[in-house]
């Protein structure tokens, strides 16, 4: 199956439009980690994103690359399919990290109520 380079073609005002957004997203994702409001470790799944989008805008024809390793006819459904995929892996990641968060206030919570009920005892022994 092959891709026809032509059909990628991006109009320039679109491209410089694309990467002036993708830097400014790019430029505050820093500033968010600057000032401590997002963690690296969630931050560079991000930073990646952003870069494959620029890396894309500048040479559209990795698109026609990846739909012809792919065997998509269209480059158009290659864009769409790798981003369903992206969507897909950024869901599941949240959802394993919202799973362990859950698990952890669960634990905290129980903690917690133990302690309140062992203060609970001290407190009714030191009035006896």
């Amino acid at each position: 199956m092959t891709c026809n380079y032509l059909a990628i073609g991006i109009n320039l005002h679109l491209q410089i439009f694309s990467l002036i957004i993708a830097i400014a997203i790019f430029i505050t994702i820093l500033n968010l980690i600057r000032k401590e409001y997002l963690e690296i470790r969630y931050s560079i799944v991000w930073l990646v994103i952003i870069s494959s989008i620029v890396v894309v805008t500048i040479y559209p024809k990795i698109l026609c690359f990846i739909a012809n390793i792919l065997g998509i006819g269209l480059v158009v459904n290659t864009l769409f399919f790798i981003s369903l995929i992206v969507i897909m892996m950024l869901v599941f990641g949240l959802t394993l990290h919202f799973s362990k968060q859950a698990r952890a206030i669960r634990k905290l919570t129980q903690r917690i109520a133990i302690l309140e009920q062992e203060i609970t005892k001290l407190n009714e022994r030191s009035r006896n």
